[in-house]
């Protein structure tokens, strides 16, 4: 959605474009019945794009394009709620795992379509669906 914004001096307007993100969220429910609150936005934020240039900056090289990112869904999204939308909020983690009976696996015994979850300081940073062992 694109608002105008007039910026008016003497004898002059100048209209600033100011864009607005969309944002609208979908039913999304553990199999235990709990609500896990989602966001899906329709345009990616200048936070996200400058996320997006630090993964190409470092990882470019070895990278396969294979669509240009989305708002739709992030890492959280596409695990846990099928690529249709964005969990935003970790401590939901902890109850999707608990009511969809997720259990840890050892490194060893890992097969593709396991679930793995990235830590920083005991909270999930980043969650991926294992593609070969």
């Amino acid at each position: 959605m694109i608002s105008l914004f007039p910026l008016c001096g003497v004898g002059l307007c100048v209209y600033l474009v100011a864009r607005r993100r969309v944002q609208r969220s979908i039913a999304l429910q553990t199999t235990a019945g709990n609500d896990i609150p989602n966001e899906q936005y329709l345009e990616i934020d200048d936070t996200e794009w400058g996320k997006v240039q630090l993964f190409q900056e470092k990882y470019g090289a070895t990278l396969q394009k294979r669509t240009n990112p989305t708002g739709i869904y992030n890492c959280h999204g596409m695990v846990f709620g099928s690529r249709r939308t964005s969990l935003y909020d970790g401590t939901f983690l902890a109850t999707i795992l608990k009511d969809d009976y997720y259990s840890e696996v050892k490194q060893e015994d890992v097969i593709a379509g396991d679930v793995i979850l990235y830590f920083e300081k005991n909270v999930v940073s980043h969650s991926g669906i294992v593609v070969e062992k």
